[in-house]
């Protein structure tokens, strides 16, 4: 039941993109909560970032499983620059 509460649940996040992991699919670093499950990692698709880009999203959750939450972009608007 709750995972089909989960689905298509919109939020906002604010993270940091680490990686292009395919087409239109990367990973952000994000560690919290969401629906009493303990988040250590955020996948994002639907959309273009740039690695190590800090931004604001809006995005429908897809699924959270042990520590991944996946959703799809609505929208993102990037708030920091990060340079190494």
């Amino acid at each position: 039941m709750q995972s089909r509460v989960m689905r298509n649940k919109k939020i906002y996040i604010i993270a940091t993109c680490l990686k292009v992991i395919g087409t239109n699919r990367y990973d952000f670093h994000f560690k919290g909560w969401f629906m009493g499950q303990r988040v250590e990692r955020l996948v994002l698709e639907g959309q273009s970032f740039e690695i190590c880009k800090e931004y604001l999203v809006s995005a429908n959750v897809i699924n959270c499983h042990e520590g991944v939450l996946v959703c799809e972009t609505i929208t993102s608007k990037p708030i920091f620059n990060r340079s190494h």
